[in-house]
């Protein structure tokens, strides 16, 4: 079109557009930790213990800031 109106179509066609706001929500996320959930048996995650009734939540930044998953986690590359 003549790029004055946004469409659900012209939206899905912008990959870059689409990576940097993945990548801005990444560096810093809205919401960085999950719900509490509250284990239902006893369980072993490696050598860590959790008993039943323990209520546990997770960071989701931990994963964006891990550099198994981004070789530099603190830079801004939405490529």
């Amino acid at each position: 079109g003549d790029g004055t109106n946004l469409t659900m179509e012209s939206l899905q066609k912008m990959d870059y557009m689409t990576a940097v706001f993945k990548e801005v929500f990444r560096l810093s996320t809205p919401v960085p930790l999950l719900f509490p959930r509250m284990a239902t048996v006893d369980h072993n995650l490696g050598n860590i213990k959790i008993k039943k009734g323990t209520l546990t939540t997770l960071s989701i930044l931990s994963s964006f800031y891990d550099e198994q998953n981004f070789p530099e986690p603190e830079a801004f590359r939405p490529e």
